[in-house]
């Protein structure tokens, strides 16, 4: 009995082991159809059913790549930073071909062969066994390229476990990495609708008052992603780039600079000040607040450098705080 009770624990063992070994990865149960990547600028939700009722489990920003598994109606059913869940498929442009770094996978069979091509018909170049693991550089009509032992190869992709996120994704803004201990987000901040909850307590300087002017003047300026200079914008540099002509030095990202300046209420906002947006406390938005209860930022590729009301649904609903840099 003493035997079989030490074999019973050791196997409870054994299986508690594995079980903690395998977290982190994300299993991919039949071939991907292709990687999606993510067009809208202000973020994309994955959903634990493809339905807009779905429970939000994650918020992928524009230009993250999803590894998309099936279609399901206007749905794509997707990996994304080892999430499964789903995304509508109006804001993700497929590719069947691409080149992006999906970081390290893990072989799931006890042994497969890595192939020249993306194809059965394609020569062996190794042979790889159970839990080896192989850098993903690529995809090809089902099959991820990889790098193992230094060759160049493909595999397909159900053998494969995806054990990190994609090398260039962002984290994803709806998990918060900035929290109201380090100031940056106000608690309760969403905006009220009735605007007049925003007036201005303080006066605001005259070289802030300044510098919302010169920000106007950069009106219709186009949105380009990651564009710091007049030739295009996108949100956070389009912030850095006015703040900079009057000598203030913001970091890149729209999240990086609610740790800019201090924190300010709805109801102290004066114009110079920044205003932000995302989602539980990750911000995918930033704009320069111009009073009248507006902000001027660049908003989208078909609208580029804009004047937009903080009170529309979107921007009220999706407010995280204010930052001061002047004064």
């Amino acid at each position: 009995m003493q035997k079989l009770l030490h074999c019973g624990l050791l196997v409870l063992a054994l299986a508690m082991l594995l079980g903690a070994w395998t977290v982190g990865a994300a299993a991919l149960e039949q071939s991907a159809v292709g990687i999606g990547i993510v067009t809208t600028e202000n973020g994309l939700y994955v959903r634990n059913k493809p339905d807009t009722s779905g429970e939000i489990i994650a918020a992928a920003s524009g230009e993250d790549a999803l590894v998309v598994l099936d279609q399901q109606g206007e749905w794509y059913h997707v990996l994304y930073n080892l999430d499964e869940g789903y995304v509508h498929s109006d804001y993700v442009q497929l590719k069947q071909r691409e080149n992006v770094e999906l970081g390290d996978g893990i072989i799931t069979e006890e042994k497969v062969n890595l192939r020249a091509g993306p194809g059965t018909d394609s020569g062996v170049v190794a042979t790889m066994l159970k839990d080896d693991t192989a850098q993903i550089i690529g995809f090809n009509t089902g099959w991820f390229k990889v790098v193992y032992n230094g060759q160049t190869g493909y595999i397909r992709s159900d053998l494969m476990d995806l054990t990190e996120k994609p090398l260039t994704n962002s984290d994803g803004f709806g998990f918060g990495r900035v929290t109201s201990s380090d100031g940056a987000v106000q608690t309760n901040a969403t905006i009220s609708t009735d605007s007049s909850a925003s007036g201005g307590v303080t006066a605001a300087d005259p070289t802030a008052v300044s510098l919302v002017d010169y920000a106007k003047s950069l009106l219709g300026c186009p949105y380009v992603y990651g564009g710091t200079s007049t030739s295009g914008f996108d949100c956070s540099g389009f912030v850095q780039y006015v703040y900079k002509q009057y000598g203030y030095s913001l970091n890149r990202t729209a999240n990086d600079q609610m740790k800019n300046g201090r924190s300010v209420t709805v109801a102290e906002l004066v114009p110079g000040d920044l205003v932000f947006f995302g989602y539980s406390g990750y911000s995918n938005h930033s704009g320069i607040y111009i009073g009248g209860n507006q902000f001027i930022h660049a908003a989208n590729p078909s609208s580029g450098v804009v004047i937009t009301d903080l009170y529309t649904d979107y921007y009220s609903s999706s407010y995280l705080g204010a930052r001061r840099i002047i004064g």
